[in-house]
């Protein structure tokens, strides 16, 4: 029974996040519905002067497709890297409210969940503020350093979280075994040992995502800086609770009929490790991730070899 809801909590969000990902229409800004408005009665009233220039309206089409989908592909490494982080947001997400609950109360679990949310709020606006002074002051390549340095930052917390969650749980368990409390009740411990816990959830996901959506940002034209945040980057967040359903499933021997009666500790120690090796993943692929002037020269030398081809041609 435990281990089922826990996949269903696991399938739950990966199915929530897919429908809030297909479901989310991007609603155009003044200047695009003024622009339309203008092509709409130019085409209306000089359809003659405008056959000629058809074959350039499509080339163009064209062009400004394929840069669409290169900008998604080169996003593809990134977003690999937070398919293990959203898997230590889905752990938390799924595993921190029942510890809590097993505990001696002092402070509400809403209270928690609240102060993360408010962390994870402050935190992203920080990080925002931060990342938008870097952006007046420094060079592009320090730039593209930085938000490199911000993603790393909240990386580094999604290892330290579930390290730290499983020494919180071997203790709560040691607790329950000299209480003998295998069943439902609360532990003479007390829940202030979750407050550490709630404040690296909040702070990971506040850092680590606003990162990504600047990363976003910068690394993808303009067309898709408006959706890339609200729609693309939720892709490996999906992903990850999608595999937080399958780690369950495969290790449900780890998992009782009650908490007390599971392996918790065990399970985030492999969270730990498999966070460890998407860190070191992490660093190899942002290798890979060159400065926005190198990248715009290499799409300008692409577009002249279309337009001398274009030329040559009969």
């Amino acid at each position: 029974m435990f281990v089922n809801s826990m996949c269903v909590i696991g399938a739950a969000g990966f199915i929530s996040l897919v429908s809030r990902c297909f479901f989310h229409q991007r609603h155009p800004t003044r200047s695009e519905n003024n622009k339309a408005h203008f092509n709409y009665y130019l085409k209306k009233d000089d359809r003659e002067t405008l056959r000629p220039d058809q074959p350039f309206k499509n080339r163009e089409n064209q062009a400004q497709a394929q840069a669409k989908v290169a900008d998604l592909l080169r996003m593809i490494p990134m977003w690999s890297t937070f398919i293990v982080f959203s898997l230590v947001i889905s752990a938390a997400d799924t595993f921190f409210n029942l510890q809590d609950y097993s505990m001696e109360s002092y402070v509400s679990t809403t209270i928690f969940l609240l102060a993360k949310d408010a962390l994870k709020v402050v935190a992203g606006s920080l990080c925002g503020q931060f990342l938008e002074e870097s952006r007046i002051r420094l060079s592009s390549s320090e730039q593209n350093f930085v938000l490199k340095l911000v993603i790393c930052v909240g990386m580094i917390l999604s290892v330290i979280c579930p390290s730290l969650a499983s020494q919180v749980e071997v203790q709560r368990l040691k607790k329950a075994h000299e209480m003998a409390l295998l069943g439902d009740g609360e532990l003479p411990m007390s829940d202030w040992c979750m407050a550490p816990l709630f404040g690296l959830w909040g702070l990971m996901e506040g850092i680590s995502m606003r990162g990504l959506d600047e990363f976003f940002n910068y690394h993808v034209s303009k067309s898709m800086e408006d959706c890339g945040s609200e729609i693309d980057n939720k892709i490996p967040i999906a992903m990850g609770y999608l595999l937080s359903a399958i780690c369950v499933s495969v290790r449900k021997g780890w998992f009782g009929d009650t908490l007390d009666q599971s392996r918790l500790d065990k399970y985030y120690r492999m969270i730990t490790v498999l966070a460890w090796i998407n860190l070191c993943w992490f660093f190899f692929v942002t290798i890979f991730y060159s400065t926005k002037e190198e990248e715009e020269a290499g799409v300008e030398l692409q577009e002249i070899k279309v337009e001398v081809i274009f030329v040559e041609a009969p």
